[in-house]
């Protein structure tokens, strides 16, 4: 379903000959020839350059070809789309989210519209900020959630604020610490073994500046982890510290199990946002989750001031 131009272009592009790229293609190097030509005339600049060995990219058409893989990526998905509308289903919906969001706000929006649109399909994939920030540009993505960040987000993109959703400092129930104040420095902290993420991400960071408003070092993990199944599991069995976004501690998963310090010297803020593109219109599909998401943040925010 991908344009023919683009294609081609496309072919030309990995095999740098057009008898190779005919080949391939199953047509014949004068149609192929002809195609190019009126592709180079609509961009209005010459897309590769003829050498001995065959045709070399100019810098227009490595630029070319950066947006081209993007459309294609879009036409894949709109194929998609068409074909799950002609299976009696409602389209699909491509999601990406980090940790945190990914624990809590997306599941319940999965299940929220699953509920009444039971045809869509959906993807979920986890991943650093960057990681979601590119697959929204490229069209990889229809939405990533993600913490926001001190970093300048991209002018092609949007960003909207879903809920406040601060770290705090997280333990099993049955923890010495369960029911800590906080009185002088935060040294006693320092007495029990920490699990956090790597030093890669950008809360470790935060935990630095936390501990240093306390007077305090900050805690030399005993076990590093991304993993909310391994956290639970060790934070259940021993007396393991951590740092949790406080609607991950509410939800039914870990509300059982563990509890947190509530206060407020002891939390580090942070901010839920959706990103989407600026000027690519969200598929229906895309679109009905996007709405649901909004409502499942406006339920964390209500769980949250409690």
């Amino acid at each position: 379903m991908i344009p023919k131009a683009l294609d081609y272009f496309e072919k030309i592009y990995l095999h740098r000959s057009l008898n190779k790229a005919c080949v391939e293609l199953g047509i014949s190097q004068p149609a192929l020839s002809k195609s190019l030509r009126a592709l180079e005339l609509e961009v209005g600049a010459p897309l590769f350059i003829r050498r001995s060995w065959g045709l070399e990219p100019t810098k227009f058409g490595q630029a070319f070809r950066a947006h081209s893989l993007a459309i294609s990526k879009q036409y894949q998905s709109l194929e998609r789309d068409v074909h799950a509308l002609l299976n009696a289903q409602l389209g699909s919906v491509q999601i990406g989210a980090n940790l945190g969001a990914a624990t809590n706000l997306i599941p319940e929006s999965i299940l929220a519209l699953a509920t009444v649109r039971p045809g869509i399909r959906m993807s979920l994939v986890e991943g650093l900020y960057e990681d979601l920030v590119g697959g929204v540009i490229s069209g990889s993505l229809d939405i990533a959630v993600t913490t926001a960040t001190t970093l300048e987000l991209p002018t092609v993109l949007l960003s909207e604020p879903l809920f406040e959703d601060p770290f705090v400092i997280a333990m099993a129930k049955s923890h010495p610490l369960s029911n800590f104040v906080l009185e002088g420095n935060g040294d006693v902290l320092l007495g029990y073994p920490w699990v956090l993420p790597s030093d890669q991400g950008i809360l470790r960071p935060r935990v630095v500046e936390l501990f240093s408003r306390l007077g305090a070092r900050a805690p030399v993990p005993r076990v590093e982890t991304v993993s909310f199944a391994a956290l639970l599991e060790l934070m259940c069995a021993g007396h393991y510290l951590t740092m949790q976004p406080l609607s991950v501690m509410k939800s039914r998963l870990a509300s059982p199990h563990l509890t947190w310090i509530d206060d407020p010297a002891l939390t580090i803020a942070r901010t839920i946002t959706c990103i989407r593109h600026r000027s690519r219109e969200l598929s229906p599909a895309a679109d009905e989750f996007y709405d649901v998401l909004k409502g499942a943040a406006q339920k964390i925010r209500v769980r949250n001031s409690r």
